[in-house]
């Protein structure tokens, strides 16, 4: 993942705390519910700080400054993503195609 990270943008700063990175609109955004023809989506990527009070604070700030954010997750850099749904059978099939939407992502910067 972190050689994916780098491939995509150089690394983050603490001033920065978070990036906005563009997604392909590939099929698999639908497993998040997302049902735009061509959503043009992209997902927050935050620094890793050493305090995960820190990493929780970005985030939930993110989240509360940008409430109309489609995607079930963010990304951690250096760490992997964080995903939420309503239940654990939903979060995990969120977590699957995150996954899978890294591995195209990964694929295409090739």
């Amino acid at each position: 993942l972190k050689i994916f990270l780098s491939l995509l943008f150089t690394v983050l700063s603490k001033v920065e705390k978070y990036r906005l990175v563009p997604i392909p609109n590939i099929e698999i955004i639908k497993a998040f519910g997302i049902w735009d023809e061509k959503p043009n989506l992209e997902m927050a990527v935050f620094y890793n700080f050493g305090e995960v009070n820190q990493i929780a604070e970005s985030i939930s700030q993110f989240l509360i400054e940008c409430p109309n954010y489609k995607l079930p997750f963010v990304l951690v850099e250096e760490h992997g993503p964080t995903v939420w749904g309503p239940s654990i059978d939903i979060t995990n099939r969120y977590l699957e195609a995150t996954a899978f939407l890294f591995d195209i992502m990964k694929e295409i910067r090739k």
